[in-house]
């Protein structure tokens, strides 16, 4: 399993494993009462944990079942969801998630932390699809742009791929309603994506987006003041 999971790292796919393909209950391991507790559960586990997500929420939401769930059960359904992925994102970042200036006692290095909220940010976006919850998420990411190491977009795709999801994310709400005062405040994270993709830019070789991104905020900026 744990290869499974790394392959899809490597080739950018879902990361996904299906209960209902499994028919191996793992053994459980009792703590010895001298062992002392963790913080911060296992990496894997949480990985694993996260894959299990990922399918819970294809297969209720984007399958053929999901798509004939009536539109009251639908939003019980996407809070369900997120409730579940919330105490995800808890359980991976422990007291961090609590409190932020408790990284280090955590266990947790900062790009571990990026990666958790990155990884959340990005199931979030794909429960809701539209709406506050994806604009809070964006912005929120964005917000973490500065926080990163350009070199890590190598190692882990994903400082690169939600961040565009992101600035894809609040430029359509710019353009769908230019003069808003929402407008103006995503205008402001758009200008963080810009800066990160800029160090992308010129520290890596990862200057994927860079100039459309560039061309696509210019031109939001012009409706605006248009």
């Amino acid at each position: 399993m744990g290869n499974m999971i790394l392959s899809c790292q490597q080739i950018l796919t879902l990361q996904s494993i299906d209960d209902d393909f499994i028919d191996y209950s793992p053994r459980t391991i009792q703590r010895r009462p001298e062992q002392p507790d963790s913080t911060r559960p296992d990496p894997f586990i949480c990985l694993c944990e996260y894959a299990r997500l990922c399918c819970m929420i294809l297969k209720q939401l984007y399958s053929n079942i999901g798509s004939t769930v009536p539109r009251g059960d639908f939003e019980s359904r996407l809070h369900g969801l997120d409730k579940l992925l919330q105490a995800w994102k808890s359980a991976a970042l422990g007291q961090a998630d609590r409190d932020p200036s408790k990284i280090v006692t955590s266990n947790l290095s900062s790009e571990q932390h990026s990666d958790v909220l990155l990884k959340y940010h990005e199931l979030r976006v794909t429960i809701y699809h539209r709406g506050g919850p994806c604009i809070e998420s964006a912005r929120e990411v964005l917000a973490q742009a500065h926080l990163w190491n350009p070199n890590l977009s190598y190692s882990n795709w994903q400082f690169v791929q939600i961040p565009i999801m992101a600035c894809c994310i609040l430029l359509i709400e710019v353009f769908d309603n230019p003069k808003s005062d929402e407008s103006r405040n995503n205008l402001a994270f758009l200008g963080m994506a810009g800066g990160w993709f800029g160090r992308l830019a010129t520290t890596t070789t990862n200057c994927v987006a860079f100039d459309e991104l560039m061309e696509l905020i210019a031109l939001a900026q012009q409706q605006r003041r248009g």
